[in-house]
């Protein structure tokens, strides 16, 4: 099994908030078992209308263009209450897989972070172990060219929403990609 991350955030910053958290969980051929996306009001969020005082205003209009601040309105619910509730799906689907699943995205070392702080139950569910989707982009981009060319364009990278569940998935169709199409092995193994 692989767990495809993502996380939408209030900033960048240590002290940002975990806004939106997508999870797509996989078996070992990179086909969906299960998918999760919880909405997260942060801790201070000041109600319906408003934001954080001192929000990034990249971040701001990115939330507002992607409805994301509108959803948290509606359907936000406490971290706790979303780390909660995570656990128990996650672990459900993980079954014996739990603490060995590596977590996998672009960037995915921030998420993880973000997660450890601030979900760190969550957190404990994975395996150490990462697979960042970036790092496969930037070996294929020095090393395999037409491989890198080829890759699917997540929804982010073209301008898109922005949003936890569809960059997971985003990234689990780039590591289908890579799957078939840079890790080849020549002497016909898999």
């Amino acid at each position: 099994m692989i767990a495809f991350l993502d996380l939408e955030t209030d900033g960048l910053e240590e002290d940002a908030s975990i806004l939106e958290v997508g999870i797509v969980v996989t078996d070992k051929d990179l086909n969906s078992i299960a998918i999760f996306r919880e909405l997260v009001q942060p801790v201070g969020f000041p109600g319906p209308g408003l934001v954080k005082p001192g929000i990034d205003p990249f971040v701001l209009e990115m939330h507002t263009k992607n409805s994301l601040w509108t959803d948290l309105e509606r359907y936000g619910r406490r971290r706790h209450e979303v780390e909660d509730d995570l656990c128990l799906r996650v672990a459900a689907v993980l079954g014996d897989q739990v603490g060995k699943v590596p977590v996998a995205g672009n960037s995915v070392g921030w998420d993880r972070a973000m997660l450890k702080r601030h979900m760190p139950r969550l957190n404990a569910l994975f395996h150490r172990h990462v697979i960042d989707l970036t790092s496969f982009n930037r070996a294929a981009e020095r090393w395999a060219k037409t491989v890198y060319a080829n890759r699917p364009r997540s929804g982010s990278e073209a301008g898109g929403a922005h949003r936890a569940l569809g960059d997971a998935l985003d990234s689990l169709e780039l590591c289908r990609h890579y799957r078939d199409n840079l890790f080849v092995a020549r002497d016909g193994s898999e």
